[in-house]
């Protein structure tokens, strides 16, 4: 099989399509354009690009392009190995090179069972068994200049069109080529490099790695080194997980913690935790002295906001965003942002109203309050003027209209409803404003599964969304 990996930029084929309509009606300078193009940046068969831009140039020529004559004589100078095919009398397809589609001799004999292209510079091609099938790097001038030795080459990533590095294996030890066949990292200490993050010029490099096991869940020691084999860090660790932004690492020798930032470069922090946690809104956090604080982008710790306990349920954490988080200091639960501000403070956090609210208790009373930290006042969360409530004795009240002295309540996620408090007591609202019941209730006692507990003429009750007065199997079922 023959495979090819070289860089290329990325276009606007609609500004191609323009070009080929402008070449097909003989516009010579679309003509050298799109044969510019295709010799140098589109990631294609070698063979293709290299007709394609000879059939642009010779057109732009023919047009009397004077600048086209040009590149297409330079074009003919260039001698571009093609592979071809061979099968041999047992029926085996073998790969030779060629300079030309055209050339009827090989320049260098079938001998290989695969080849991929690096570059349009260098090739890679594999040997069969009389070679224990190694592989070995050709050029351009159809030399091997680097003899059969390894026992694998393979890219790095998905993407077929850039491909800056390559892993190479030989005698069970991993190393690193770039697309130019120089070696940084030779294949003599490691027995497996974890290219993963790659793209941040980070490495994760194990000594001893067994096959089978799981990268970041076993016990193999590594290390960190960039694309150049130069250690990043003296330190040896045995475990990494995986962040949005970046990696949480446990030393070898002590079992602590450090923190590598992946944001704006690598960088490695300097403090040694007890522990850390990877928040689902991006927000690292980090243990230290019996105290939690934020890690920043620099993988610093800051200081200047510590508190006791992270509030780190996901479906709060995901609220909002990568703005803020809720942690806990003593009695309190803090709203804090990236940088570890104070942004409110308060004293229970609930749930999660219609994807947009969440309900906090402050002062002693329950609110709401926004992904932007905005805390809403009754009379901006409330919509309805129209129903009627009744009181405890089955007589109509006032209609209720949003009301500034109402106290909000709880919300319940599983009922999908808010408690509220008037003068003339408790009563409950919907998802979409309007009232689920038509009576007041002298006490709100929270809710219990399905169930709302209420209290009415110093009577407890356990009520469903309905009213109706039901035991507490109900609530659970």
């Amino acid at each position: 099989m023959v495979t090819f990996y070289f860089s290329a930029d990325t276009f606007d084929y609609k500004s191609i399509d323009s070009l080929k309509k402008s070449c097909e009606n003989n516009n010579s300078s679309a003509c050298v354009s799109l044969g510019i193009i295709y010799e140098y940046e589109l990631a294609d068969i070698l063979q293709l690009r290299f007709e394609k831009a000879k059939t642009m140039y010779q057109k732009a020529c023919d047009l009397k392009d004077r600048q086209a004559c040009k590149y297409l004589k330079s074009l003919l100078e260039k001698r571009y190995l093609f592979a071809r095919e061979a099968i041999d009398k047992h029926g085996f397809v073998y790969y030779g090179f060629v300079y030309s589609n055209d050339d009827k001799n090989f320049i260098i004999k079938p001998q290989f069972i695969d080849v991929m292209y690096l570059s349009d510079e260098i090739i890679a091609a594999r040997f069969d068994e009389k070679n224990d099938y190694k592989w070995g790097l050709i050029n351009q001038k159809a030399k091997m200049f680097i003899s059969p030795q390894f026992d694998d080459v393979k890219p790095i990533g998905n993407n077929f069109n850039r491909q800056d590095f390559f892993t190479i294996e030989k005698d069970g030890k991993m190393g690193l080529m770039d697309k130019n066949a120089n070696i940084p990292i030779k294949p003599a200490q490691f027995t497996k490099l974890d290219t993963s993050w790659i793209e941040y010029n980070l490495i994760i490099a194990y000594a001893n790695y067994f096959e089978g096991d799981l990268d970041g869940e076993n016990e193999d020691e590594f290390w960190l080194i960039d694309t150049k084999g130069k250690l990043l860090s003296k330190l040896k660790f045995n475990y990494f997980a995986n962040c949005k932004t970046g990696l949480k690492l446990r030393e070898a020798s002590n079992l602590k913690w450090n923190f590598v930032s992946l944001e704006n470069g690598v960088f490695i922090s300097k403090i040694k935790f007890d522990d850390i946690k990877c928040l689902s809104n991006n927000f690292i956090v980090g243990k230290f002295q019996e105290k939690w604080s934020l890690i920043d982008k620099k993988a610093n710790q800051l200081t200047k906001a510590q508190f006791d306990k992270i509030y780190d349920e996901s479906k709060i954490t995901d609220f909002f965003d990568d703005k803020f988080i809720i942690v806990q200091n003593h009695d309190k639960f803090n709203l804090i942002d990236y940088e570890g501000k104070l942004v409110d403070e308060f004293d229970e956090v609930g749930n999660i109203y219609k994807n947009s609210l969440l309900n906090i208790k402050k002062n002693g009373k329950w609110n709401f309050i926004d992904k932007n930290a905005k805390i809403f006042k009754n009379e901006e969360l409330l919509h309805f003027s129209t129903q009627e409530l009744k009181d405890s004795n089955g007589s109509a009240s006032n209609k209720i209209v949003s009301k500034f002295n109402e106290n909000l309540g709880e919300y319940s996620e599983i009922l999908g409803i808010i408690a509220f408090k008037s003068n003339k007591g408790w009563y409950f609202i919907d998802k979409k404003g309007k009232p689920i019941l038509p009576y007041f209730y002298d006490e709100f006692l929270g809710y219990a599964g399905k169930c709302i507990m209420i209290a009415q003429n110093k009577n407890f009750s356990l009520i469903n969304k309905k009213g109706k007065a039901v035991t507490k199997e109900h609530c659970y079922e």
